[in-house]
């Protein structure tokens, strides 16, 4: 499923996410019109961190939960593949913005493990978006989502410290 092209059903709007400060939008995906069971898209930011800590992914439904299966990451946490499941990725760092995909998990390597591992294994996106809709577009053509463009701006509002 990673590889076909989808379209994101009925773009929300941003919401209040399930973790204090995170926004969230979360949709269901289709496919030349026909809803794709059991996979869905989650957007996710936190609200007073405006350009940065955003991820957008792919979820799966499985036996023990529904589980991301490819991820692009912006201006996040730094990320080192640490992960003998990384396979020949394992040490490398794929630094603050980059992309899990499927196909970056090691030969051998059973599926289940890599999604219970919550993408061991990331690469680094080159050039780095320069902006929310730069990552928009980006992430749309490496998760294979047509109309991923259309989703909005978050409300960001920054922090000010006195």
């Amino acid at each position: 499923m990673f590889a076909k092209a989808k379209r994101v059903v009925g773009i929300g709007s941003w919401q209040s996410g399930n973790r204090d400060g995170a926004l969230e939008i979360r949709a269901s995906l289709e496919n030349q019109g026909i809803l794709i069971s059991g996979v869905s898209l989650f957007l996710t930011c936190r609200e007073d961190r405006p350009d940065e800590m955003v991820s957008i992914g792919l979820t799966i439904e499985t036996p023990f939960r529904p589980k991301c299966f490819a991820r692009v990451d912006w201006r996040q946490a730094p990320h080192v593949n640490q992960s003998a499941l990384c396979g020949d990725l394992q040490f490398i760092d794929a630094g603050r913005t980059h992309v899990h995909r499927p196909d970056l998990y090691g030969e051998n390597v059973e599926p289940i493990e890599y999604l219970k591992q919550n993408l061991p294994a990331a690469v680094s996106l080159d050039p780095v978006p320069g902006s929310f809709a730069d990552l928009l577009d980006t992430a749309g053509t490496l998760l294979n989502v047509d109309n991923l463009t259309e989703v909005q701006t978050p409300p960001w509002e920054p922090r000010l410290f006195i």
